[in-house]
This record gives C-alpha cells, structure tokens and sequence, in this order.
C-alpha cells in the first residue's frame, strides 16, 4: 500500500485526513482505522505528511471538514435516553460536526 492509496481509501469511506502542528496526521474520525490501516498509517507517515504538504500548497481551503459520525454511547445515552431516536441523533451529530468545524477554523 503506497501513501496515495491510503489517503484515497480513506477520503473515499469519507474520512478526512490532514497535517497538524509538527509532523502529525489528524484522522477524522479516527474511530474509522482499522488496525491495519493505523499500522500503514503508523508505517508511511514521513510520505504521507509530505503527500499532504504538497496537496495543500496553494489551496489551503481544501481542507475538509471532521465530521462526527460516531457520538459516545454513554453520553448520548444521558442526554438523550436509553433510545433516542434516530434522527435526533443525526441532528446532534451534524451539529456537533458544525461545532467541531467552527472550532477548527478558529484555531488556524
């Protein structure tokens, strides 16, 4: 697996991945990897990271949103009750995905 295909892979399962302070890599939702897609992850970072560089030179409005698609059982439990339902769950995640998004864009 080269860093190409696993960027692709991932964005394609809509999963955002994207360079943070020094030589991290932001996985959203992180969640998402299996273990074998960490250990590649693990494994190819120096290609990747520059992969990522090189993609975001000149157009660094690019970047995609983190979108939440997984809520921590438990809280969602004490919010919402024992069974939400399903499209209030999906109106919470959006907005929190909104919120995160926000967060984000403040911080660069």
């Amino acid at each position: 697996m080269t860093a190409s295909t696993l960027i692709a892979d991932l964005e394609a399962r809509g999963v955002t991945v994207e360079p943070v302070v020094g030589d991290h890599i932001r996985v959203c939702p992180a969640s998402a990897l299996s273990a074998h897609e960490l250990a590649a992850l693990r494994r190819l970072k120096p290609e990747i990271l520059a992969l990522l560089a090189r993609r975001a030179e000149g157009s660094p409005a690019t970047a995609r949103p983190c979108v939440v698609r997984h809520l921590d059982a438990v809280t969602v439990r004490d919010v919402l009750g024992p069974r939400p339902d399903p499209n209030t769950l999906d109106s919470v995640a959006r907005e929190v995905s909104e919120v995160v998004e926000r967060l984000r864009l403040a911080s660069v």
